[in-house]
């Protein structure tokens, strides 16, 4: 994954987003997330181009996003949120129109969980998708 100046504002924007988002001020995330002000204000500015790894899974925590989420940003993408237990939520922005698969393989891959949450999200998915198929049945 490149480390382009385009990816480090896509990174800065999202932080500034979800902070907003939360209500929550620069001192305050940065004061979760174990940082200082001015590390937190060059992150949401793009103002640099090197972190250490520890500093972005800090921010990550202090605004709730599961780990991998700031290079899941970073490639193009959206962060994971955590439930209130610290689990990745599983929301998935479902295409519209003709069903684009490869689209819906590589969300799944996307997706920070362990194997055996992966497949209790499946089972679900195709347990409601299989009650779906039965109700067309009876219209």
């Amino acid at each position: 994954m490149g480390s382009t100046r385009e990816t480090w504002q896509r990174l800065g924007t999202a932080i500034r987003q979800r902070r907003t988002d939360l209500d929550l001020g620069q001192a305050e995330v940065a004061q979760r997330a174990g940082i200082s002000i001015s590390t937190l204000s060059a992150l949401e500015r793009a103002k640099q181009d090197d972190y250490e790894d520890r500093t972005l899974a800090r921010v990550e925590d202090a605004l709730g996003w599961a780990r991998g989420s700031v290079d899941a940003i970073k490639a193009g993408g959206k962060a994971s949120l955590l439930d209130d237990a610290g689990r990745p939520t599983y929301r998935v922005e479902i295409p519209t129109g003709r069903v684009d698969v490869k689209a819906w393989v590589e969300t799944y891959r996307q997706v920070d969980a362990l194997p055996e949450e992966k497949l209790q999200v499946l089972n679900r998915l195709i347990a409601e998708a299989i009650a779906e198929l039965d109700a067309r049945k009876g219209e």
